[in-house]
């Protein structure tokens, strides 16, 4: 058994081992007394030493150059928040991400527009849709120079919504070529149930894009639609070698494998959603559901009683 902090900035790489650890978690290993390995209060780093630092990391690309008056610190600070909040937010841990979000939205700074872009997708994500709706709002007011970014958000308040047919016919005003648009027309007709529509869809889409997970993703699920349980593993195995921190593409990969009765396949992709996103109800339940198959009451439960916890939270 193996613990790690539900605040660690990235999922632990179980992927290092032939056979995944059973992992357990707590809220935060900083509240484990004992010897944490820190620097010591006078090692600490030359102030010139670090500016200069900075200095070449924008001359290399990897930080934004500051404002005006900002300094290169204060601008490593913000970016540093801002790629945090992108992981949170790339490895399922929403509600992390979104307060980094809107720390980094609130700083002043000639990349607002840019950074309440992500805040708003971060908003829908969250299922938050009248904050993400005002935010997109308030930046068309500032005349945001991403007016298709915009006019997307504006089509995933339709999907988070469950107004596939009105998704539809707004990206019919966008130019097909997009690389953004095919995905969201393949979500619409895969929320319609047009399992066929939506692979076909998302098979142009990789015609413009071989690697894409999300792409793979949505073809698994559309063969899951379809009750095509091979395919879909096929499908979601590709998804998950192409980004393995996809805890989404685990679980359904998980969930064609118990259609298939392929137990162990199952198993281990349950665990692996769960290793990168604890607090993800649906594999919970369907890895407690398999541990009662396999007569493994004990583990079992241990999933059942995480369900309970997350209801009682709610």
């Amino acid at each position: 058994m193996s613990t790690v902090g539900r605040d660690m900035a990235a999922p632990p790489l179980v992927q290092a081992f032939a056979e995944p650890p059973e992992i357990d978690t707590i809220d935060s290993w900083e509240e484990v007394e004992g010897e944490a390995g820190m620097h010591a209060p006078d090692a600490r780093l030359d102030p010139w030493a670090e500016q200069e630092a900075m200095r070449q990391l924008m001359e290399l690309g990897y930080i934004e150059p500051p404002d005006d008056d900002e300094s290169p610190a204060d601008a490593a600070t913000r970016e540093s928040k801002f790629n945090l909040a992108r992981v949170y937010q790339s490895t399922g841990r929403i509600d992390e991400a979104v307060p980094l979000f809107e720390e980094v939205y609130a700083m002043p700074s000639k990349y607002k527009g840019h950074y309440g872009l992500w805040l708003a997708h971060a908003y829908i994500q969250q299922g938050r849709i009248d904050e993400a709706r005002a935010l997109v709002e308030a930046l068309e007011a500032d005349d945001v120079q991403f007016p298709i970014a915009l006019y997307l958000l504006r089509v995933d308040f339709h999907l988070a919504a469950g107004e596939a047919e009105q998704a539809l016919r707004a990206l019919e005003k966008l130019p097909s070529s997009h690389p953004d648009v095919l995905p969201r027309r393949a979500d619409a007709f895969l929320r319609l149930d047009q399992f066929d529509e939506a692979e076909a869809a998302y098979r142009e889409a990789l015609a413009g894009d071989a690697d894409s997970p999300r792409a793979w993703h949505g073809i698994a699920k559309a063969a899951l639609g379809r009750k095509d349980y091979q395919a879909a593993v096929e499908a979601a195995l590709e998804a998950v070698s192409l980004r393995y921190a996809y805890p989404e593409a685990h679980f359904h990969l998980g969930v064609a494998s118990v259609r298939l009765q392929a137990w162990q396949q199952a198993e281990t992709a349950f665990r692996i959603a769960l290793t990168q996103r604890p607090d993800f109800a649906p594999a919970h339940r369907w890895l407690a559901k398999l541990y009662r198959h396999l007569q493994r009451p004990d583990l079992a439960e241990r999933h059942e009683h995480a369900l309970r916890e997350a209801a009682n939270s709610t």
